[in-house]
C-alpha cells in the first residue's frame, strides 16, 4: 500500500492479531477505513525479543510494526484496540502524526483483559462497556459490528452453535454455564455444536477444544446454526459482538446476558434470556422464525456510526 492510494481523513484500526481475519477484511472494505495488524508476523523467539524492547521503553520500536506505520500521516483518527502494548504504540503514532485523533479503546472489560488506564497527553481512552465508561471516568462507544462480514451460504444442521474460550481460566462462569447447558440442550432434544477452548478437563470432551479457530472456520460453523448462543460472566455482563454478528445475518440470539434488553436491537422473537424466560419455551423460540430488524435500528451500531461517535457525533 503507497501513500499514493490513500485519501485524506482516512481511519485506522489497529489490532494485536497475527493476521488479518475476516472481520478486519470487512473494515477494509470500507472507502475511507483500514484494519491494520500491529506487529509484523515474526517467530516466537522474536516475539519474546519484541516483547522485552517494548516494555524496556527504549526506543525504536518501529522495527516490529507492520506497513501502517509508512502511511501514518494520511489519518486523522488512529484506534487501536486496548492491550499491554497499546500505550506504547499510540506514543509512537501521536508522535508521528500529532495532528491525529488518537484512541486507545477498550473492547473487553477492563476486569477481564487486566489492562491498565493510564491518562497520557495526546491519547483518549474509550470503552465499549457503559459500566467501566463510569468506574474508570472514560469515554463510552458500544459495541459495533461490520455489515459486509457476511456469513457463508451453509445447510443449516444445528439448532444452536457456541465458539468462544474461556480467557485461560479467567471465565469461571462461561465454562460453568456452557457445561450445564450443553446436557440441557441434549435433554431436550436439541441439535447442538458448542466449541469452547479450554485447558479445563472439568469440561465434557465433546464441547472442548484444545487449539483456536480461524474465523473462516468460525464463520462456517455459525453459518451451519440456526441460532447463536452468547454467555456472560454472570456478574460482570457486558455486550459481546456475538448478538450484532448474529442479528446482522438473520440468526436469533440465546443468551444470559439481562443488560441486552436496554439494546434497540432487542425482540422477545429473536432474543431468548435465559432465567427470564422458562426453559420450556425454547424449543417453540428455536422453531419460530427470525424476525427482521428494521436497518435504521442495525445502523446505530455498524462500524461507521461507532467511527462517528468517537467525533460526537
Amino acid at each position: 500500500m503507497s501513500g499514493e492510494n490513500f485519501d485524506k481523513d482516512k481511519a485506522l484500526i489497529l489490532f494485536f492479531n497475527d493476521s488479518i481475519d475476516e472481520f478486519m477484511k470487512g473494515i477494509n472494505d470500507y472507502p475511507g477505513l483500514n484494519a491494520a495488524c500491529v506487529f509484523k508476523q515474526k517467530s516466537k523467539v522474536l516475539r519474546a525479543i519484541r516483547r522485552l524492547h517494548i516494555y524496556s521503553g527504549l526506543p525504536g520500536i518501529s522495527i516490529w510494526l507492520a506497513d501502517w506505520k509508512r502511511n501514518i500521516k494520511y489519518y486523522s483518527k488512529i484506534i487501536c484496540i486496548s492491550s499491554n502494548y497499546s500505550y506504547r504504540v499510540l506514543k509512537y503514532v501521536k508522535t508521528n502524526n500529532p495532528s491525529a485523533q488518537v484512541i486507545n479503546y477498550f473492547w473487553d472489560m477492563i476486569a477481564v483483559s487486566g489492562y491498565k488506564v493510564k491518562t497520557i497527553p495526546g491519547i483518549e481512552n474509550w470503552t465499549f462497556d457503559e459500566a467501566d465508561s463510569r468506574l474508570f471516568s472514560i469515554k463510552y462507544n458500544p459495541q459495533f459490528y461490520v455489515e459486509k462480514n457476511r456469513l457463508p451460504k451453509k445447510e443449516v444442521i444445528y439448532d444452536i452453535v457456541y465458539v468462544g474460550s474461556d480467557r485461560h481460566g479467567v471465565l469461571e462462569d462461561r465454562r460453568r454455564i456452557l457445561s450445564a447447558l450443553y446436557q440441557v440442550f441434549l435433554a431436550m432434544g436439541l441439535k447442538v455444536k458448542i466449541c469452547l477452548l479450554t485447558s479445563s478437563f472439568d469440561v465434557d470432551g465433546r464441547i472442548r477444544i484444545s487449539s483456536t479457530i480461524s474465523s473462516i472456520e468460525y464463520n462456517n460453523l455459525i453459518a451451519q446454526g440456526k441460532v447463536l448462543l452468547d454467555i456472560v460472566e454472570e456478574d460482570e455482563q457486558w455486550s459481546t459482538l456475538r448478538p450484532l454478528f448474529a442479528l446482522s445475518n438473520g440468526k436469533k440470539v440465546i443468551t444470559n446476558n439481562l443488560c441486552i434488553k436496554k439494546e434497540r436491537y432487542y425482540s422477545d422473537e429473536n432474543i431468548f434470556i435465559l432465567g427470564e424466560r422458562s426453559i420450556d419455551k425454547l424449543i417453540e423460540f428455536v422453531r419460530s422464525p427470525f424476525i427482521p430488524i428494521a436497518p435504521k435500528v442495525m445502523e446505530d451500531y455498524e462500524c461507521r456510526s461507532w467511527i462517528k461517535r468517537f467525533d460526537g457525533e
